[in-house]
């Protein structure tokens, strides 16, 4: 690979102005990759894509300019091949300091089966909407096979591990930031809420009387109605009541130490620190995710409600829990089972 080198920043693409989500009026040269990717972005906007879904997109997207630019490639995605895409993604899984990040240690980290498959994922939509614009016949996207992606696991907290992090909860005190911990993480382990989505919720979102909760951004944009159940409230209720109802009763309702709204990020952050304390990893919103789904499940939750409060658009991630139950219990019968503890001598 050539010296680095700075891509130089080009014009917006010039748009028209009465234009519909699938409706692109035709103003884009296509030998310009990064006013392509603009647009492409814009049009995801017109679609009502969540931010994160674009956020996500325009991301990888710009990476993948970068190492156009770098690898002295055409930016005319028309001129595009399916050798040209696999070498791209043959650099994503494979380069030591990938986009010559060498301040960034997570580009110098091999990537996961799922980041890989990722910008499979995203290159795949960026080309299919360049066919639906009609600068392509076909997508170089159709002769790429997607990278196999491994099913992980459910990974819940072990009942040791839930009481040592709650022991680090109790003895953090009553400060507002220990309550608001303490909120968020009661939030987590009643409704599996995503990290993203409980950095979304807003006070007018919640009732603390009745518990009532809209999630309105969840994944892939969909919303959805949940209630938080009395404990959960109480502690909610508790963090609302010593600290956060001082900033009003509009924005986010969990907030930063500088009483700004945390972000998604900020909620890992809570969360891989408590589990620090604790002795617990990994420690972070996918794992008490994975604990409330499993106990509901233990505690005789139908799947549909589950698949309800968990946000999933199929039932195929609730059945792995299900599973996961069931080696619980299967496991449990071989350790106590009644017939052995009897000795009857037969």
């Amino acid at each position: 690979m050539r010296k680095t080198r700075t891509p130089a920043r080009r014009p917006p693409p010039r748009r028209a102005e009465n234009m519909q989500s699938g409706q692109l009026i035709r103003l884009v040269s296509s030998d310009d990759l990064e006013a392509l990717i603009g647009a492409f972005l814009d049009d995801c906007e017109l679609a009502r894509l969540s931010p994160r879904t674009i956020r996500f997109y325009g991301s990888n997207l710009r990476r993948y300019h970068w190492w156009c630019v770098q690898t002295g490639a055409s930016l005319d995605p028309t001129r595009h091949t399916p050798a040209h895409i696999r070498a791209f993604l043959r650099y994503v899984q494979t380069a030591e300091q990938r986009w010559d990040s060498r301040w960034n240690a997570m580009s110098n980290k091999g990537v996961s089966d799922r980041t890989h498959h990722a910008y499979h994922r995203t290159l795949s939509r960026f080309y299919n909407w360049l066919v639906e614009q009609e600068y392509l016949d076909v997508s170089p996207m159709a002769r790429v096979r997607a990278p196999r992606v491994r099913q992980e696991q459910p990974d819940p907290f072990s009942d040791e591990e839930l009481e040592r992090l709650a022991a680090v909860l109790r003895a953090a005190g009553d400060g507002v930031l220990a309550t608001r911990d303490r909120a968020i993480v009661a939030v987590l382990l009643d409704l599996g809420l995503r990290a993203s989505e409980i950095a979304g919720i807003e006070v007018p979102h919640l009732s603390m009387t009745t518990g009532d909760l809209y999630v309105a951004h969840g994944k892939g944009n969909k919303s959805r109605r949940l209630r938080l159940g009395p404990g959960a409230r109480r502690h909610v209720r508790r963090y609302w009541l010593r600290w956060r109802r001082q900033a009003g009763e509009e924005g986010a309702l969990f907030l930063s130490d500088a009483w700004e709204p945390l972000t998604g990020q900020g909620i890992h952050h809570i969360t891989t620190t408590l589990g620090k304390r604790a002795g617990v990893h990994p420690c972070n919103p996918h794992r008490f995710r994975h604990t409330m789904a499993v106990n509901a499940i233990r505690a005789g939750m139908g799947l549909l409600e589950l698949q309800q409060i968990l946000g999933h658009t199929s039932l195929d991630m609730v059945r792995r829990y299900v599973k996961l139950a069931e080696g619980d219990i299967a496991r449990a019968t071989q350790k106590h089972s009644p017939f052995d503890h009897m000795r009857l001598g037969l």
